[in-house]
């Protein structure tokens, strides 16, 4: 009996001597239980609140798209009510396009257009351009093509308005790459087309701005239309906008200050391809595709074609 309990108090002393680490083990178990639950709730927190920001975000970034697929929707058909004079007057003159222009009153209603114009089409033969202000503005046609299409037509030319120069009567458009791409997409499908990224002339004491202009084809009347090479046996001119991007941008978004937006002419990570940025900072990218020509959207969370008044890049 004496043997045993000696034994017990063998037992208890030396359990006694680990008493206290028994004791921060105990407690270590439990702060490791509460840090993993307080962590698990965090986690739990701040992913339902990134989700909730993702689908604020990409409805916003919707947002965004459709107003600008809606809007150069609404100048396309700006532009189909040119090609509807034609249907009235077979020979739009200078007077009517400017009174067709004046009703619209592009400056306060359609901001970012810089100008609407026609090209008609011309042959070669000496008659085709004699009109004295084409001459007089140096843009005779170069040679080695059977046909051109000079601007005959471009308004608002009132300077006050920094419209097009009219300089740019005459200039022949087919002889410019960008322009002459566009243009002949908007031949062959009878659709608007959308040059690529240009840069357009400055105002005096503003920077110079990256543009683009939409061109829509006009035919003749009643002709047949139903194949590639019927519509460019048909095809009589071209009537077209020169848009400005950032009035355009700013006239459709206002000011945008919860995303950045940026606008590519195709893919993204060139600079001469960015057409737009509304703050020259981490990117997700759509696509809009208007009149023949694809931009490539992106958005972030914020913290050469010589067309009136235009330069080639």
């Amino acid at each position: 009996m004496g043997k045993r309990k000696e034994l017990t108090e063998r037992i208890a002393a030396e359990l006694a001597v680990f008493e206290p680490y028994y004791r921060a083990i105990a407690v270590s178990v439990a702060l490791v239980l509460a840090i993993a639950s307080v962590y698990s709730a965090w986690n739990y927190a701040s992913r339902t609140a990134w989700n909730e920001a993702r689908i604020r975000f990409d409805f916003r970034a919707r947002q965004i798209v459709d107003a600008i697929s809606g809007r150069m929707l609404d100048y396309e058909q700006v532009l189909r009510g040119g090609v509807g004079l034609f249907a009235a007057s077979q020979n739009v003159e200078r007077n009517e396009w400017r009174a067709y222009v004046q009703q619209l009153r592009i400056e306060d209603r359609y901001s970012g257009i810089q100008g609407m114009g026609l090209a008609l089409r011309m042959g070669v033969e000496r008659e085709a351009l004699q009109d004295r202000s084409m001459r007089a503005a140096g843009h005779g046609p170069e040679g080695g093509r059977a046909e051109y299409f000079p601007i005959t037509s471009v308004e608002p030319l009132d300077s006050s308005s920094n419209g097009p120069d009219l300089r740019a009567i005459g200039l022949d458009l087919l002889s410019e790459p960008v322009c002459r791409a566009a243009m002949e997409r908007a031949r062959d499908t009878g659709m608007p087309a959308i040059s690529a990224r240009l840069t357009l002339r400055p105002d005096p004491g503003r920077a110079a701005q990256a543009g683009f202009i939409m061109f829509l084809p006009v035919y003749r009347e009643h002709s047949d239309l139903a194949t590639v090479a019927s519509r460019g046996n048909a095809l009589t001119g071209y009537v077209y906008a020169v848009f400005r991007m950032n009035d355009l941008m700013r006239g459709i978004l206002g000011e945008v200050s919860d995303v950045r937006v940026q606008l590519f002419d195709g893919a993204p990570g060139h600079t001469a391809a960015l057409v737009y940025d509304s703050v020259p900072a981490r990117e997700s990218a759509q696509r809009v595709r208007r009149s023949h020509r694809r931009w490539r959207y992106g958005r972030a969370r914020s913290s050469g074609c010589r067309a009136p008044s235009a330069a080639r890049t």
